[in-house]
């Protein structure tokens, strides 16, 4: 449904460039940081263009990686499904938030989408007890699974689309075409003793 172009912004005082989608936050001040999952939450990315993509359903997929040099030293990757349903129909010259907006509560009873998101964060920097530096949260803010390493877009865009989507992944072979990489594992020896997520590069 939308897409944006994606920006390198440098940080000279950090040697990292930000690789994000190219709208920047207005004002920090009001992102719902006590949100996740809700539609709160999904609203305010949408009308605030917090996204690299709409997907035809409504749901939003974020990417975002800090560089320096080659090295990824921080990344965002999520998947947020919209919390409404709707018909591709219903969206002939409507803009989707105005489509929610307009909906009464027994139009949003009816249509209401009970799916969590879920994100993949990387940040070495925030590591510590229940804070994994590589981990995915999903169904709530406080859930930080374990995983093994960064993930790389290619690895992103295939867990969702291979998940959500299969038909599409089994018929667009562009997806598949999307660059790879490898990182190093960062997860610990104590995370390993508990539930994570682990994969084979």
């Amino acid at each position: 449904m939308d897409a944006q172009t994606h920006k390198a912004v440098p940080d000279g005082a950090a040697r990292t460039t930000l690789v994000t989608w190219s709208t920047p936050l207005p004002n920090d001040a009001a992102f719902p940081h006590d949100q996740f999952a809700t539609m709160e939450e999904y609203l305010f990315f949408l009308d605030h263009r917090q996204f690299s993509l709409v997907l035809n359903d409504g749901a939003l997929l974020q990417a975002s990686y800090r560089l320096k040099g080659h090295e990824v030293v921080w990344h965002r990757l999520a998947f947020i499904p919209c919390p409404v349903i709707f018909s591709l129909e219903e969206m002939e010259g409507v803009v989707l938030s105005d489509f929610i907006a307009a909906l009464s509560p027994a139009d949003i009873l009816q249509r209401i989408s009970l799916q969590s998101a879920i994100r993949f964060d990387y940040d070495p920097l925030k590591a510590g007890p229940q804070h994994p530096a590589s981990h995915a949260t999903l169904n709530r803010a406080c859930c930080r699974i374990p995983v093994r390493a960064p993930l790389q877009l290619r690895g992103f865009v295939r867990f969702i689309f291979s998940n959500f989507y299969p038909s599409l992944w089994e018929s667009e072979m562009c997806l598949h075409a999307i660059g790879d990489s490898r990182h190093n594992t960062c997860i610990t020896e104590v995370d390993l003793t508990s539930m994570h997520i682990h994969w084979h590069p």
